[in-house]
Parts: C-alpha cells; sequence; structure tokens
C-alpha cells in the first residue's frame, strides 16, 4: 500500500503556555482532498505554519512517507505546492509571466521554458479562467483576476500536494464560487492532494473528501457530507454571536 501523501500524527502546537494544537491526528491521501475549517484563532494557520516547517511543534509530520523534518527545503517545494493569504511579488509582471514562475524549479532559472512547460503553463490559464488575460499586468486586472493568476501558478507547478490558505479571501461573491468551482474540478480531474483551509463553509458543498474543524484545542474530522457542513456552518455562527 501507497504511503499517504500526508501523515499527521499527535501534533501540537505551543505559544508559550498557550496550546493551539493539541494531539492532532489525520492523513491524506492522493488523490484526495481535505477542508480545514474553523474561525479565526482556532489553530489553523497554526496547522499550516507546521505543515511548511515555519514553528517549531512536536509529534509528526511526513509527506509520502517522509518525515517533514528529514525534507530539504529545496526538495519540499517539488512536493508542496503553497499559496498563503497574502501576496506580494514587489515587482510587476505579465499574467503569463507570473503562472511560468511555477514552471521555473524544472529547469535553470534563465534557461528557456521547454515545450512541456509551455503546455502545463497554458492549461492552468485556461482553467483558472484567464485565457486573454496572458499578457496584462498584475496592477492592470482585477483582485479576483490576480489571486486566479496566483492559483494558475500553483496549478503550473504540478507538485503532488497542494496547500491553499484560505484563496478566497477579500474577492467578492462572483470570484469566490468561481475560484472553490475551479478548484473543485481540478481536484477531481488530477491526481493531486489538497489542503484548502478556509472559513467558506458553504463553498464546500459539492467537494468529495474529508474536513477538519478546528476549535477550542478540539478538532472534529468527517467527510464532506451536508451533516457535517450544516454542523460546522452552526458551530462557526455560535461562536459569532458569543462574540
Amino acid at each position: 500500500m501507497a504511503d499517504p501523501a500526508l501523515a499527521v500524527a499527535d501534533l501540537q502546537v505551543r505559544y508559550g503556555s498557550k496550546k493551539v494544537l493539541d494531539n492532532l491526528s489525520f492523513k491524506l491521501d492522493r488523490p484526495g482532498f481535505l477542508g480545514v475549517l474553523g474561525r479565526n484563532g482556532s489553530g489553523k494557520s497554526s496547522l499550516l505554519k507546521a505543515l511548511n516547517r515555519d514553528i517549531s511543534y512536536s509529534g509528526s509530520i511526513s509527506y509520502l512517507g517522509r518525515p517533514l523534518n528529514t525534507i530539504d527545503i529545496s526538495e519540499l517545494s517539488g512536493l508542496v505546492s503553497y499559496l498563503p493569504q497574502k501576496l506580494n511579488l514587489g515587482i510587476n509582471m505579465t499574467v503569463k509571466e507570473l503562472v511560468g514562475f511555477g514552471r521555473i524549479r524544472y529547469r535553470h532559472f534563465f534557461s528557456k521554458e521547454r515545450p512541456e512547460d509551455r503546455e502545463r503553463i497554458d492549461v492552468a490559464i485556461e482553467r483558472c479562467g484567464l485565457r486573454g488575460f496572458e499578457d496584462q499586468y498584475l496592477d492592470k486586472i482585477s483582485g479576483g483576476e490576480r489571486q486566479l493568476a496566483w492559483l494558475a501558478q500553483i496549478i503550473a507547478q504540478d507538485a503532488p500536494i497542494i496547500i491553499l490558505d484560505e484563496p478566497t479571501l477579500n474577492l467578492d461573491l462572483h470570484n469566490r464560487k468561481f475560484v472553490f468551482d475551479t478548484i473543485r474540478r481540478f481536484y477531481e480531474e488530477e491526481d493531486k492532494a489538497i489542503i484548502l483551509v478556509t472559513h467558506e463553509v458553504e463553498y464546500l458543498r459539492g467537494f468529495r473528501g474529508k474536513g477538519i474543524f478546528l476549535s477550542d484545542n478540539e478538532a472534529v474530522q468527517d467527510d464532506l457530507t451536508e451533516k457535517f457542513i450544516s454542523s460546522c456552518r452552526e458551530k462557526m455562527e455560535q461562536k459569532s454571536i458569543a462574540q
């Protein structure tokens, strides 16, 4: 039997005396989808930081059977594509140039794109509804279109494991739905393990996979059924009222 794409066992994260994650365990196969849900402060960001080896933790994290602490940072980028919340290149470029950065790990930085690179870039642009925007500069398109361009870069990178942190943050309703629909179609058509962190519970309807709801050092795990999604929504609404 093949190793899971991601295996987390007894994960614990602390900030001083405060315990943010406590003995969290789960596995994600490839292909597979995991929605990580919870309100702000529930531990979602801490989980992602641990998965990216950005903070110290106890317990174990393994990618494709290999412990995270044995994987070199440069090699990790070949296993995991990570789309963070805050995105800022510091320079302006076209949509196609940004998407093309997803292919750099397959060739030398200054070498020309190979036919397979161009094909993957074109596929990613098409998947994200950006056909016709290839030569547009990022500062000339909408926030939703920029977010789709970043998602296209992740798709072009073609890593076996993809981690998306609140990919619809600050988007309008139309673009939120389009981003979630794009992720769902991509998952259904390609052999990837996808972790999607979000507070947009409603948009996970129609996804086939698992969900984790983080709250108060607890983690409730189940299939992404209507019952689970409705339960998560109610918990988030109750927390909001209490606050």
